[in-house]
């Protein structure tokens, strides 16, 4: 088992974990087995990209469901950081598959390299969320029209300049 897929159980869990503490602090008993079924599926069916898909929105959901009705929001924040970080290593193992031995070293760096990149990701927006938790701000609809504006323009940048070099001439 590589590390990656370790590490996506890891995290897992503890999206798990952190979700199941606030269902259980919230009463909401039922969402524990939905929960539980949400795990062990994206565990024993990793190799599928909708079944990883599926928990990944349901594991969301159920954070924002406790985020609207816990008093502190930070649980499913966490819990949300967690679920995506275990997605992106559970579709990094499958998209990588299993490397024949000659070229194990190539896959060993391949996968660090996209360790520290996840781990920088996560710290990243680990801080600014932490920090957007400590700073209050009252902005009038026009500003937050447009914050929301720049962030759509920006995610449509991020998405082209993913996309092949003669795609991108449409």
């Amino acid at each position: 088992m590589t590390a990656s897929r370790v590490l996506s159980l890891a995290n897992l869990l503890l999206a798990a974990a952190l979700l199941g503490d606030q269902l259980a602090g919230l009463g909401a008993w039922a969402g524990l087995p939905i929960l539980a079924f949400l795990c062990l599926s994206f565990a024993w069916g990793s190799s599928r990209e909708i079944v990883q898909l599926f928990t990944l929105l349901g594991l969301i959901g159920a954070a924002g469901y406790c985020a609207i009705l816990a008093s502190s929001p930070l649980p499913a924040f966490l819990t949300v950081i967690a679920a995506l970080t275990a997605w992106d290593l559970a579709g990094f193992v499958r998209r990588a598959g299993t490397p024949d031995p000659q070229r194990a070293r190539l896959a060993a760096r391949l996968e660090h390299r996209h360790l520290l990149k996840l781990l920088l990701v996560d710290l990243a927006g680990l801080a600014l969320g932490l920090a957007a938790f400590g700073l209050r701000l009252r902005l009038g609809f026009f500003w937050v029209v447009l914050v929301a504006l720049a962030g759509v323009l920006g995610l449509a940048l991020l998405v082209q300049s993913y996309r092949p070099r003669e795609d991108r001439s449409r």
